[in-house]
C-alpha cells in the first residue's frame, strides 16, 4: 500500500529528524527489523528529503518478510511522507509506481501576498470570497 501523509511540524523538524524518530519507534516495536537504506534523496530539482527503507518480519504472517520505504521532504511550511509498505515481493513489484508517483511531486510557487484572501473574507462555493 502507498500512503501520502501531510504531517504538521515545526519547521525546525527535519526529514532526518523525523525519520530518526520513526526509526527508533520502528526498532521497539518490529521482530527482524533490519535498516537497508538511509540517506538524502532529491525529490525534484528544488525539494530535497530523506529515504528510509527497511524490512521486519510480518506479525501475522509466520515466515513472511515486510519491505517499507518512506520518503520525507519538506517544502515551505509544509512536510510530507510518502511510504510503501508491502510484503518484500509485492513492494518490489510496486516500487517502480512509487518512485514514479515520488517524482510527479514539485515545490509550487509562493503565493503572492495580493492574491491571498482577507482574515475575515470567506470563500463560496464559486470559489471567491462574497462571490
Amino acid at each position: 500500500m502507498i500512503h501520502l501523509v501531510l504531517i504538521n511540524v515545526p519547521p525546525m523538524i527535519t526529514p532526518k529528524i523525523l525519520l530518526e524518530a520513526r526509526a527508533n519507534k520502528f526498532k521497539s516495536s518490529y521482530k527482524g527489523y533490519e535498516v537497508l537504506k538511509d540517506a538524502e534523496y532529491p525529490v525534484h530539482a528544488e525539494l530535497t528529503g530523506r529515504i528510509f527503507v527497511f524490512h521486519r518480519k510480518d506479525a501475522k504472517k509466520e515466515g513472511r518478510i515486510m519491505k517499507t520505504t518512506e520518503v520525507v521532504w519538506r517544502s515551505g511550511d509544509a512536510c510530507f511522507l510518502l511510504n510503501l509498505i508491502a510484503d518484500e515481493k509485492s513492494h518490489d513489484e510496486y516500487e517502480a509506481k512509487f518512485f514514479k508517483l515520488l517524482g510527479s511531486f514539485e515545490a509550487l510557487p509562493k503565493m503572492a501576498e495580493e492574491t491571498r484572501l482577507p482574515n475575515d473574507a470567506k470563500p463560496t462555493s464559486k470559489g471567491g470570497p462574497g462571490s
